[in-house]
């Protein structure tokens, strides 16, 4: 910068020395002198011609001056210092010189070209071009500048100035044309201070000027691309620039800088990784050190930027920023991710539809470089997918500080999982896991769960392509991916919070639950503990095992490796197989379970009545349960048929073809061998109803009763004759029988029994105590054809005896226990008596539940 200086020096100093020789040889100088060669140390010119007339006249050409530059005078630029001295030197050649015309002059490692003559000044150096006319004034001079050129700057200045001798300044008024800008140029010099101002200028483009700006200042890089790089525009139109330059300390001070522009068709690029918005037009004013850019109809992705802006705050001063404002009311889908991305910031939100407000704030220190995003983004109304699940939001806040992200929701939910209120945390994009808290009005898996009014923090982790969903207070993890996974450690405190877990008595598990749109669910059950009416054949509880379940369009199909389960929208169904299905039922009892509605069927499975403890032993069984309600179709071992029906006011049971087996094995007895059998009961409940048995052709063969009755009735001597084939120790043989039966808490009332035999029949009424097993039954045993045959020959004991069937009977009192039965009777009060009418009554009772 200090070489036109130098060389200004210099120039004067020759002048002034070849002024001296003039005056010394004015005569000699007055007709001319020619120099051929001149060679000496320092000096070498090839041609110098001096004349004076009235003023000087020189002319050199190859003048070379062998000179060693300091370093300070090796810079190869120019400065408006050197434009000062210049011009100050300009005075001096209108004053001494008519004409100077230096050609080729080499001065150290410049080479210069000089020529005044007829008021015309041309200068021309490696950096420097002027060529202007100086008219003299009265202590000034008006200058007209066809040519200033800042060749190092690529800066070419015209117009006409003004020099004040007096005050030593200097002004410029005209155009300038530097790079890709052109436009109106005023400057002046005083005191070392140029002050300057553009108007009226434009430009296709400002790059090769802002990187010779960049370079000459030493400008941050990411302060000049922001000025230009990374917004770029087809059009620039300079309203006014105006600041000043310190020429004497080369201090540009830009800071002091003011102006206003409008730029067209510009592409504004956030980061390198994305695509550039698309701005119709800019107004960029620079103000005290800061540039500001509005922005006018920017897109970016086809989405509105309208309000967005750019900031280049304290330019000079060592803590630049930038400050880029993005606004959009667009929604926060994958072109906004990306934006935040290209800043690694990864949000696991994506909007699908409804209202938003989205403000990124990018501030960018320059030097050093550092970077801090700040996001505000108000979602309202609106389905959103957070790392693939869907949700609705009512009002969700997300505000983004680097790494940082704060939610804060309203409302909040999922169609198919929760819904939820006051949603707050942080997501932290460093490691990519958010904690979080809710309070939710309801968390739900269609049918299978529900839970209501709870606060739960939630864990949060999508550092993995699948993300990690935790909800502590439900023990529960979910696995959003392609098939979503929902996973609960242990069921035991959930349970209470499902319907279909509870009526099917679950008490413990680990869950893992599949599903891809949480509308199907595929869910394995391991570990589960239950309590469910069931038993295995060898007794134990069926308490446990591992169950698997498929939610599909609604219904709940289940199943382990002994039942299956169906639950549609309106019923469900049990099917086991190999398990024997208690029911109990006793409607006084604050115990007794309020069955679900379901309907129940098996095979190889047998039903315990509990309440008498008997068990049907079944090859198959149809049934309802609804509340309290009980209706069973059943099919007996080895054969027969079962109805059961029991609701709160009716007890209802029929067994039809039924053979000795199914019978003995209900009653846990051998009470019959043989035949077959009807049996109803009918009544209020389990404990106060009237049943009646039908029999044909079987035998009588219970192991105590009948044989201690057997022997007892060996021991009456005077019935020995009376024996018959009926009796044997087979049994006593039923071709038709009835039995009608009232039962009344734990006592059966016998109210008639009657069994017919070939040559002997037998009825009874009485009373068994269930819980004692005490009775008190009256049997009466009655003896037809054979044995009236023996007493035919009396009269009068015929007539007193036999009666009108010619029949005998004798009674037979049964008391004691069921284990231990005692017997007794009394022939000759029987004889008497005879007939007791007890079979007779038995035939006349007003009631039979099967007509």
């Amino acid at each position: 910068m200090r070489i036109i200086s130098k060389i200004a020096k210099i120039t004067l100093t020759i002048v002034v020395i070849l002024a001296i020789i003039l005056s010394v040889f004015f005569v000699i100088l007055k007709n001319g002198i020619n120099i051929g060669n001149i060679d000496r140390d320092n000096i070498h010119i090839e041609r110098l011609y001096i004349k004076f007339d009235k003023k000087l006249i020189i002319n050199a050409k190859n003048l070379k001056i062998k000179k060693n530059l300091n370093k300070n005078d090796e810079k190869k630029e120019f400065s408006a210092l050197d434009l000062d001295k210049i011009f100050s030197y300009i005075v001096y050649l209108n004053r001494f010189f008519e004409e100077i015309n230096l050609e080729n002059v080499e001065i150290g490692n410049n080479n210069i070209t000089a020529l005044f003559k007829d008021n015309i000044f041309y200068f021309d150096t490696e950096f420097l071009k002027i060529d202007i006319e100086i008219i003299p004034k009265e202590n000034s001079y008006d200058i007209a500048i066809s040519e200033l050129s800042f060749k190092d700057f690529d800066l070419v200045i015209a117009g006409s100035g003004y020099i004040n001798l007096l005050n030593k300044s200097y002004n410029f008024d005209g155009f300038f044309l530097t790079h890709e800008i052109n436009g109106k140029l005023d400057f002046s010099i005083k005191n070392g201070l140029l002050k300057y101002e553009i108007k009226s200028a434009t430009a296709t483009s400002i790059k090769n000027f802002m990187d010779e700006l960049g370079f000459k200042t030493g400008m941050d890089q990411h302060l000049k691309d922001w000025i230009y790089g990374k917004i770029i525009a087809k059009y620039y139109d300079i309203k006014y620039l105006n600041g000043m330059i310190d020429i004497v300390n080369l201090d540009y001070k830009l800071n002091k800088m003011n102006g206003f522009a409008k730029a067209y068709d510009l592409n504004v690029t956030f980061n390198e990784k994305l695509p550039s918005a698309v701005v119709k037009s800019a107004d960029i004013a620079l103000e005290n050190g800061n540039i500001y850019f509005d922005l006018f109809e920017p897109t970016y992705q086809n989405k509105d930027l309208n309000g967005s802006k750019v900031d280049i705050l304290n330019i000079m001063d060592g803590t630049t920023k930038i400050i880029v404002d993005i606004k959009t009311n667009s929604l926060v889908d994958n072109e906004v991710l990306n934006l935040l991305k290209a800043y690694d910031i990864n949000l696991p939100i994506l909007q699908q539809n409804g209202d938003s407000k989205t403000e990124v704030l990018l501030h960018i220190q320059a030097h050093p470089h550092k970077l801090n995003v700040l996001t505000n983004s108000v979602l309202k109304n609106s389905d959103i997918l957070i790392s693939g699940a869907k949700f609705n939001v009512q009002n969700l806040e997300v505000l983004i500080k680097n790494s940082q992200i704060d939610l804060n929701a309203s409302n909040i939910s999922n169609k198919e999982l929760f819904k939820a209120s006051n949603l707050k945390g942080k997501i932290d994009t460093k490691d990519s896991k958010a904690n979080l808290i809710a309070n939710f009005e309801e968390v739900f898996i269609n049918d299978i769960f529900k839970r209501k009014n709870f606060s739960s923090d939630l864990k949060l982790d999508f550092s993995k392509p699948a993300v990690l969903l935790e909800i502590p207070e439900l023990n529960t993890k979910i696995k959003f991916d392609k098939t979503n996974e929902i996973e609960v450690n242990s069921l035991k405190d959930l349970i209470q919070y499902s319907k279909i877990l509870t009526d099917l008595g679950f008490k413990n598990g680990n869950l893992v639950v599949n599903t891809k749109d949480f509308k199907d669910y595929k869910i394995d059950i391991k570990d589960t503990i239950f309590d469910l009416p069931l038993y295995k054949k060898d007794g134990s509880k069926y308490d446990s095992d591992e169950i698997y379940i498929n939610y599909k369009n609604g219904e709940i199909y289940a199943n382990t490796s002994y039942l299956n389960f169906k639950q549609s929208k309106k019923d469900m169904y049990l099917d086991i197989n190999g398990l024997d299905f208690e029911l109990k039922y006793d409607k006084n009892s604050s115990s007794q379970t309020n069955f679900p509605k379901i309907n129940i069927s098996g095979k190889n499975s047998d039903i315990i009545l509990k309440d008498i403890n008997k068990t049907l032993n079944l090859s198959s069984f149809k049934g309802n349960l609804d509340n309290k309600n009980i209706k069973f179709d059943a099919n007996l071992v080895p054969q027969g048929n079962l109805t059961l029906q029991i609701t709160p006011e009716i007890l209802s049971a029929t067994g039809l073809n039924l053979n000795s087996q199914s019978l003995n094995n209900f009653l846990k007895s051998k009470s019959f061998e043989g035949g077959e059998f009807n049996i109803k009961v009918f009544g209020k409940s389990i404990d106060e109803f009237r049943g009646e048995i039908l029999m044909n052709d079987t035998y009588l063969t219970d192991l105590v009763l009948y044989q201690r009755l057997l022997s007892f009735l060996d021991s009456i001597p005077s019935l020995l004759k009376l024996k018959t084939p009926d009796f044997n120790n087979k049994g006593f043989n039923v071709k038709r029988g009835k039995v009608l039966f009232i039962k009344k808490g734990d006592i059966i009332y016998v109210q008639a029994m009657d069994f017919k035999g070939s040559t002997a029949d037998m009825g009874g009424v009485g009373t068994i105590n269930l819980k004692t097993k005490e009775i008190d039954l009256d049997i009466e045993v009655k003896y037809l054809k054979d044995a009236s045959s023996i007493i035919a020959s009396i009269p009068l004991v015929n007539q007193i005896i036999l009666g009108k069937d010619r029949s005998i009977s004798t009674v037979v009192k049964i008391r004691g226990t069921l284990d231990s039965p005692n017997y007794s009777n009394k022939v000759l009060q029987d004889a008497l008596l005879s007939p007791l009418n007890i079979i007779k009554n038995t035939l006349e009772l007003p009631f039979t539940l099967f007509e």
